[in-house]
């Protein structure tokens, strides 16, 4: 009957779902990226490049010593900035553990 089907259209739906477009579908047996993996490769990207930047100063300052017999740099000299950040950065790691040594007297310390 054709009007029974015309009252009934609007519950129907218009066409069956649709299928994701294949670049949108997630693909079948592929390993789904994991985000945290991705900061994990830059993290240690970055980690070596640092590294090697510091090794590459490190033997800079050997051929200096070398040469000079000292490792006193001069104002001017390539390697003076990084020399000077270095030493500060020893002296805030020695200050900061000698803080935290000093938080326990050393009865504590043994007797953990």
């Amino acid at each position: 009957d054709i009007s029974t089907r015309e009252n009934t259209s609007h519950l129907r739906s218009s066409s069956p779902p649709r299928a994701k477009p294949a670049a949108l579908a997630p693909k079948a047996n592929v390993a789904q990226n994991d985000p945290n993996d991705h900061a994990d490769k830059n993290s240690e990207t970055r980690r070596k490049y640092i590294e090697n930047q510091w090794n590459k100063q490190f033997d800079c300052l050997r051929s200096y010593i070398k040469n000079h017999h000292d490792c006193n740099v001069p104002e001017g000299h390539s390697l003076h900035k990084w020399i000077i950040r270095e030493r500060n950065t020893c002296l805030r790691l020695m200050r900061k553990r000698t803080h935290e040594l000093s938080k326990e007297s050393p009865i504590e310390i043994f007797t953990k």
